[in-house]
């Protein structure tokens, strides 16, 4: 029976436009089985693999029909996409490198390529693909969208923001466009979006996606004039609506992070030894707490790269533990734990970082969120130098809350942020779990004090260094001469001179925040004033 005749390739791809991934991916396998020499059934399994997280067999799929079809630059687009979500970024960008070749005037193919360069750290060429989306296709309103936010984080705000403008004089429904641009730079009372914004809100009606972007982009812009209680009103109903559908239960992370500490005491009697190379310097923490900042930092030293948020850790831990479950941290991986061979974890997690480290001999980790896996990476690496940023509490919760993390990513690390009083339950947990941390591992975790480190960063510096064991580079006291793009949220603030002036923003919104603290201070957290 020829393909096109087989009532499971119909079904197959019913199932795919219905959302129905496990169906679409089954009858797609035997599809493969039954039809081998077509490349139709392997590009459906890859797709639907990639979208239930399954990296590892969407990569095998998407070879597979590029093998077949060598020419078909979307089976190598295909491809790429899935190498950069497995981490393999230098094959990623060999596989995109190979399809703008085959289809140089694709536009649909420029603007997912630019993706996959970006996200492989290879910003030249992702801003080259995304001013190639514009030329090809000048109408195309998210090919500026884009194209401004590879602006952004390339360090271009004025350039940014006139893309993002061109995106909304061709759409002015394309509610993301608002919000980068109200980000992109600091609105003054001569220069802003304020009317614009209340006159789209009033005409959105129930649209969702309007009333968390524009809401969003009205808080920005109404803090930056100084109107702090009406930014913080229109805060809380962006986030609401984004909220929805998301399903978050802070029960969950409560139970992942007793789960780690389970996994952690149950390893502790096997494994063996880890890997003795020092190359790896983790910086962790919740995300704004000065990460960034710190990897900036010490990747202007001349034996440091700054390698950004890498997600090899949690991916070689994965792999390292046998499961083949879509999530780095649900129970059947941390079940494994105990088997995990530490040596083997640390080596393969070298083989996919450092290509990344630029040729010099250390390198900056930088995921927030591998706060979780600090005992493992200790583990792992008993040489290598954790570094975990610690910030005022009522300022990390606020810019947790106010940061709109991978939207429309459900399950992801960031679902505790859409809720104030859940941010701050979740930076408990937090505190919880670097407490139990430092009591299995002491003297292993180097705290580092956000505040410390902007009111004297002579000194700070000084201590970051000597917990690298690094020399002394003058070049690290000027963060912010680096040229490196900052693909994060802090793009704005990196590109400053060291100060301390955001120090006290969160006071602000003191009588706003005042739920958050007395939840904090319930939970045993010191407020300092």
């Amino acid at each position: 029976m020829r393909l096109q005749a087989d009532p499971r390739n119909e079904a197959a791809g019913q199932a795919f436009r219905a959302g129905d991934w496990p169906r679409a991916l089954a009858l797609a396998q035997a599809l493969v089985r039954d039809h081998p020499h077509e490349d139709a059934p392997l590009l459906l399994a890859g797709l639907a693999a990639l979208r239930m997280g399954q990296t590892a067999p969407a990569v095998d799929w998407f070879e597979q029909a590029t093998r077949l079809r060598p020419g078909d630059a979307g089976h190598r687009m295909h491809l790429a996409r899935a190498l950069v979500k497995a981490g393999r970024r230098g094959e990623a960008v060999a596989a995109a490198d190979q399809a703008i070749a085959l289809a140089p005037s694709n536009p649909a193919i420029a603007s997912m390529l630019g993706m996959v360069y970006h996200h492989a750290r290879e910003y030249a060429k992702a801003l080259a693909a995304y001013r190639r989306a514009v030329e090809l296709r000048p109408g195309d309103a998210n090919a500026y969208f884009n194209l401004g936010t590879g602006l952004a984080l390339a360090g271009d705000p004025e350039a940014a923001a006139d893309a993002l403008e061109t995106c909304l004089d061709l759409d002015s429904r394309h509610w993301q466009a608002h919000l980068a641009l109200a980000e992109v730079r600091t609105q003054d009372a001569e220069s802003n979006h304020i009317a614009r914004l209340e006159s789209l809100l009033d005409q959105a009606g129930e649209d969702p996606r309007a009333d968390a972007y524009l809401n969003l982009a009205l808080s920005k812009e109404y803090d930056d004039l100084g109107d702090h209680p009406r930014a913080f009103q229109h805060l809380l109903r962006g986030k609401r609506t984004a909220s929805r559908g998301r399903g978050y239960s802070i029960e969950r992370d409560r139970a992942m992070v007793d789960a780690l500490r389970r996994a952690w005491d149950a390893s502790a009697r096997h494994g063996g030894a880890g890997c003795d190379s020092d190359a790896p310097i983790f910086v962790i923490g919740l995300p704004r707490s000065g990460t960034t900042l710190v990897e900036r930092v010490l990747g202007r030293h001349a034996q440091v790269t700054a390698a950004g948020e890498l997600q090899e850790f949690p991916e070689a831990f994965k792999r390292a533990t046998g499961s083949r479950t879509a999530g780095s941290l649900d129970e059947d991986t941390l079940e494994r734990v105990p088997d995990i061979d530490w040596s083997a974890l640390g080596r393969d997690y070298l083989a996919h970082a450092v290509p990344q480290a630029g040729g010099r001999p250390r390198f900056v980790d930088k995921l927030p969120h591998n706060f979780l896996f600090a005992g493992f990476i200790a583990r792992a690496f008993p040489r290598a130098t954790i570094l975990c940023l610690h910030r005022h509490p009522m300022a990390v919760c606020l810019g947790n809350f106010r940061q709109l993390f991978a939207p429309g990513a459900p399950g992801s690390y960031y679902d505790y942020s859409y809720d104030l009083l859940d941010t701050g339950r979740y930076y408990v947990l937090f505190r919880q779990l670097m407490a139990f941390w430092h009591d299995r591992l002491p003297g292993r975790i180097f705290d580092v004090s956000y505040e410390d480190l902007v009111r004297d960063p002579g000194t700070r510096i000084r201590h970051l260094l000597d917990a690298c064991r690094l020399p002394w580079d003058e070049a690290c006291l000027a963060p912010e001469r680096s040229d490196a793009t900052v693909a994060t949220a802090s793009t704005l603030q990196v590109r400053k001179p060291i100060n301390s002036s955001g120090i006290d923003a969160w006071k602000r919104h003191e009588a706003q925040l005042a739920p958050l603290r007395e939840l904090l201070e319930g939970a045993g957290i010191e407020i300092p004033d």
